[in-house]
């Protein structure tokens, strides 16, 4: 647990807080008395990633994003960019079907093949995205954090489309433009190693729409130690 600082000392009544003496017994803020290392340390710990808490909040926030959303039964799924294929997991664990990751990383590869469940209903192809060549459609063609690494949007926005069945739906999750992204990112400089973007709710939407993709649902995350934002699409 986190204990909050005890001012108890500069107050004698409980119910009427000495804001006199908050201020004049506050540290010295100049530089001399800071200690920078520590207190990024400290956040860092405070914004470290931990897999109950996203299990938790992502569970949420899938299902606000797919409420009221039918889908045919024994679903596919193609997800491009898919890392382990988390969004994939979820998303069988949630509706019947089988699922295809595509991705070019070899470490990524090897942590799938080292996760032993849903391995009968999930296929991985590594290669790079664009170099993709499947014939056919999917019902879900989806990414997680993949998006916001193009500075041009074009390109990785007609990956989702090419293999989207014609009344298939596209789900498509990026980092949020928020205070709390922004400083999860900035104490996790090994996260940044490549181009990233933190994208507003606007700026998502409009390339959404300038990619001519029709937008029924967009939510945001709440709870995590960064915030993200997902849509849920279709091909116009």
């Amino acid at each position: 647990m986190f204990i909050t600082k005890n001012y108890s000392t500069i107050t004698d009544d409980k119910d009427s807080f000495d804001w006199k003496k908050f201020f004049e017994n506050e540290t010295d803020f100049s530089s001399d008395n800071i200690d920078i290392l520590k207190i990024f340390n400290e956040l860092r710990d405070h914004l470290s990633e931990k897999n109950s808490q996203f299990g938790l909040v992502f569970n949420s926030f899938m299902k606000s994003l797919l409420r009221g959303t039918e889908f045919e039964s024994n679903i596919k799924i193609l997800e491009i960019g898919s890392g382990t294929g988390f969004l994939t997991r979820w998303l069988l664990s949630n509706y019947n079907g089988e699922g295809c990751l595509v991705d070019s990383c070899n470490e990524s590869f090897k942590a799938f093949k080292a996760i032993q469940d849903m391995s009968h209903k999930i296929e991985f192809i590594q290669s790079d995205v664009f170099d993709l060549d499947i014939k056919e459609t999917f019902d879900i063609v989806c990414s997680f954090g993949l998006i916001e690494h193009f500075e041009d949007k074009t390109r990785i926005m007609d990956a989702h489309k090419k293999n989207m069945d014609a009344n298939g739906w596209g789900i498509i999750i990026v980092p949020l433009d928020s205070p709390l992204s922004r400083c999860f990112f900035e104490v996790h400089p090994e996260l940044n190693l490549g181009y990233r973007e933190l994208l507003t709710e606007s700026e998502f939407r409009n390339i959404l729409i300038d990619n001519n993709l029709d937008i029924h649902k967009i939510v945001s995350s709440k709870g995590y130690v960064y915030d993200f934002i997902a849509a849920l699409v279709k091909k116009n």
